[in-house]
């Protein structure tokens, strides 16, 4: 029977909470005129948000129990701990949901910035291209 540490569940707990903020996130900067760039996940989004939402989480949870499972194992010719890999995929979550919350603040300022002077002769922000990238 296989028996999982404290740590090992939390790390896979959280990493889920960060995949479905980062997917909310991601929806909000799309209806802000961002582009997904990971094709896969554009295609699902092509679809709306809902068709995005599913196929994102069950990648996600896919993906965390296989490396849970595997925690043991190592992978690049015995460099990297799956246990590891666990915590990288999460770093890398807070790192992107950062760089998200950078996008969306840029956006919402773009956007005050084009409704403040739209009415006066200044040129309207609002074509600049936020693009967000997806790791997971």
């Amino acid at each position: 029977m296989d028996r999982y540490s404290l740590r090992s569940v939390l790390v896979v707990v959280f990493t889920v909470v960060l995949s479905i903020i980062d997917a909310a996130l991601t929806l909000e900067l799309v209806s802000h005129g961002a582009k997904e760039l990971n094709p896969v996940m554009n295609f699902f989004l092509s679809y709306g948000p809902y068709p995005f939402l599913v196929v994102k989480y069950l990648i996600t949870g896919v993906c965390l129990v296989v490396f849970l499972i595997h925690k043991n194992y190592s992978v690049f010719g015995g460099r990297v701990s799956v246990k590891n890999l666990l915590i990288i995929v999460l770093v890398t979550y807070v790192v992107l949901i950062g760089y998200e919350l950078v996008l969306l603040m840029k956006a919402e300022a773009v956007e005050e910035h084009a409704k403040l002077h739209s009415g006066m002769g200044g040129t309207p922000l609002s074509n600049s291209v936020i693009a967000s990238s997806k790791v997971i």
